[in-house]
């Protein structure tokens, strides 16, 4: 029994379909003789047809073919031809016409069709003047304000006899400094009531509060 479900039996069955009318018994067994003279029968057929050659076809017969060939195509008749001339006149004679383009159009295509040119002008264009770094500067300047970019003194506090004062510097800043104290690199000497007095070096500077009235 094979994994299909079928069966399978050695050897011959005990009923086998019957042969069909006017065939011959298939031999059985590898020992026929007609199986051993089939090689050296088909070597001799093969033989006889290689050297057979086929018969031309007769000439009748290929005239009798076209003949049929040219029946089967239809040829126009006189009625058909005059159909067909007088529908290409009924078209041609139905076709629109193109109208005329407006006389009035004309001029004004060729007026469009001209190059412009404009006339030069005689006027040259001046360029603003670059602001330089002293006009800059005075531009930045606000007189009685206080310019950020410098030391500058912003407020004075305390008792005459013992004076502070409130210093911003460039950076942004703020310094409370009495007298002694080190300011930009000299050494603060004097704090009036809206002054303070630095020296540096050998240079004595001042320091103002700003005028903001």
């Amino acid at each position: 029994m094979t994994p299909d479900g079928i069966r399978l039996v050695a050897g011959r069955p005990d009923r086998v379909p019957p042969l069909r009318p006017g065939s011959d018994k298939t031999p059985e067994g590898p020992d026929s003789s007609d199986e051993v003279a089939a090689p050296e029968t088909d070597v001799a057929w093969l033989a006889a047809v290689a050297r057979a050659t086929p018969r031309l076809r007769p000439d009748a017969l290929t005239t009798a073919e076209v003949a049929e060939a040219d029946a089967e195509t239809p040829v126009p008749t006189a009625a058909e031809d005059e159909t067909a001339e007088g529908a290409e006149a009924l078209a041609l004679a139905e076709s629109p016409v193109p109208r005329l383009r407006p006389r009035g159009l004309l001029p004004v295509v060729k007026l469009g069709s001209l190059p412009t040119t404009t006339a030069p002008s005689s006027g040259r264009s001046v360029a603003p003047p670059l602001p330089t770094k002293a006009s800059v500067a005075r531009r930045a300047t606000v007189e009685g304000a206080l310019d950020l970019g410098r030391l500058s003194l912003i407020g004075v506090f305390g008792q005459p006899n013992n004076r502070r004062a409130a210093v911003r510097t460039p950076t942004g800043r703020i310094l409370k400094v009495k007298v002694g104290d080190p300011l930009d690199g000299g050494k603060v000497t004097a704090i009036g009531e809206g002054e303070l007095h630095y020296k540096k070096g050998s240079r004595d500077l001042v320091l103002k509060m700003p005028n903001l009235r």
